[in-house]
């Protein structure tokens, strides 16, 4: 497919319902071979499905959550995928037609039929995490979905023993706390760290921990001036590290069913980023200004000896136009959705930050390949080419921090999922690892890519018997 194909093009070629789940089938390997030591299970969630009887999404992010597992064994590998059989999709299906709201999507039947339903479609469809023996598929804006983690059949939601239940006035418009997508693990102690944002008379952060065991727990609630944006978090071994861009929801226009939550979404252009510092013990948060701009995603962060936290964060300029991904993403954009790799160090004690640029290559969806990261930790992550008209994220790139040098491949038109990094049995480094990836080509069956982390050389390559549309996070389980 010739890289000229106009961009509206490529975006809905790329957007085509999975056309059925996958049964533990093999993957030809088309190219190279499987490492030796490469054992495991890498999960793998995103959109799947855009349409609901005879109306399409208005926004990808609505798509019904498709889990794919991919399972290394024997210098084999095979894949299984199921749909997340949320409630809200039971019923939909049942009905033969759209009945709740989405992020970009409303009911149809104009204001009337969308004012006071705040119970939005669960998609559970932006990642797949293992933790105690539970696999649960997530989304920001809800309730955990459990899944078996070998057949994947959906076994429900998970209100973590009851803290994610809605609380006075929203119990009666079913508003509930919410479990973020992107929690962290914390290799030493085994607990699973995440946050949610819970909404209505007031709003606030709360933040959970799931141990090693399985319980949940709140660990905070901290008072919101105003419901926000909060998409990742970073851990380091004092604190819980939340970017809060100055972003807020118009709760009234999605109360009132005249937009839906991706148009309710407005900068605060007078102000930037703020980073948290919550206290794992407890405790109020340290609240540092940072820069302008907006972050969807944070590679990790790590506290330095002397006291002081760094962050390293895919920093955008603006907040972008998510109502629009095409747009978002094609030459007239203003590079509101591009974002640089960038370097916060904070001084808790005097509460400020110090910012500077890693790397100026264009990325999203930044990795790192250890638990624990520190100063000299690479990263890697979905990137756009340098000179790129379209700023299409088309690449993987590998970024040095320490050295400000980066190592870049690009597969345009076909897209790269997230960066998922395996260390190598007894790796010495970083980049002595591992790099998974999922290949997405426009109309076309979908490969798993398996490449050196250092050098983004091919090791294997595999097809799937399917076409996949480009997905959103996932994780590895080591055998």
């Amino acid at each position: 497919m010739a890289p000229h194909l106009d961009l509206q093009t490529l975006v809905q070629l790329h957007l085509t319902d999975v056309d059925r789940e996958l049964d533990d089938e093999p993957l030809r390997i088309v190219e190279g071979a499987l490492p030796d030591g490469l054992e495991g299970t890498l999960y793998r969630n995103g959109p799947g499905r855009f349409t609901r009887g005879p109306v399409r999404f208005d926004h990808p992010f609505d798509g019904d959550g498709h889990v794919v597992a991919v399972r290394f064994a024997d210098g084999r590998c095979s894949a299984r995928s199921r749909f997340v059989q949320t409630r809200e999709l039971d019923e939909e299906q049942a009905a033969g037609r759209l009945l709740y709201r989405g992020f970009g999507t409303q009911r149809p039947g104009g204001l009337l039929a969308n004012a006071f339903r705040m119970r939005f479609r669960n998609a559970a469809n932006t990642n797949v995490v293992f933790h105690a023996g539970q696999l649960r598929a997530l989304w920001e804006g809800g309730a955990p979905h459990l899944l078996d983690p070998h057949s994947l059949a959906t076994r429900g939601e998970d209100h973590l023993g009851g803290l994610l239940a809605p609380r006075g006035a929203m119990r009666a418009l079913g508003v509930a706390g919410t479990f973020s997508a992107h929690p962290r693990h914390d290799a030493v102690t085994g607990e699973l760290w995440n946050f949610g944002l819970r909404w209505g008379v007031g709003q606030s952060l709360v933040v959970y921990v799931i141990d090693a065991g399985g319980h949940a727990r709140v660990v905070a609630e901290h008072s919101l001036r105003e419901l926000s944006f909060i998409h990742d978090m970073a851990l380091t071994s004092r604190y819980v590290v939340i970017a809060a861009p100055a972003v807020r929801f118009d709760v009234l226009q999605m109360l009132f069913g005249m937009t839906p939550p991706v148009r309710a979404l407005h900068a605060r252009e007078q102000e930037g980023l703020a980073l948290w510092l919550i206290p794992r013990s407890g405790g109020a948060p340290i609240i540092i200004p940072g820069p302008p701009g907006f972050a969807f995603h944070l590679a990790g962060a790590y506290d330095l000896p002397d006291g002081r936290v760094v962050c390293d964060l895919a920093l955008m300029p603006g907040l972008p136009d998510l109502a629009d991904v095409a747009r978002t993403m094609g030459p007239e954009a203003d590079g509101g959705a591009l974002g640089a790799l960038t370097r916060m160090t904070v001084d808790p004690i005097a509460r400020r930050a110090q910012t500077e640029v890693v790397s100026s290559v264009a990325i999203e969806m930044p990795a790192t390949a250890v638990a624990s990261p520190h100063p000299y930790s690479d990263v890697w992550a979905v990137a756009v080419p340098p000179g790129r008209l379209q700023p299409y994220h088309s690449s993987l790139v590998r970024v040095t921090p320490d050295r400000q040098q980066h190592v870049l491949r690009d597969f345009f038109p076909a897209l790269p999922s997230e960066p998922i990094l395996v260390p190598r049995p007894g790796a010495r480094h970083d980049a002595d690892a591992w790099l998974l990836t999922f290949l997405h080509h426009p109309g076309a069956a979908a490969e798993l890519l398996v490449l050196d982390a250092a050098t983004l050389e091919t090791q294997a390559r595999a097809r799937f018997p399917i076409a996949i549309p480009p997905g959103l996070h996932g994780s590895w389980v080591g055998a």
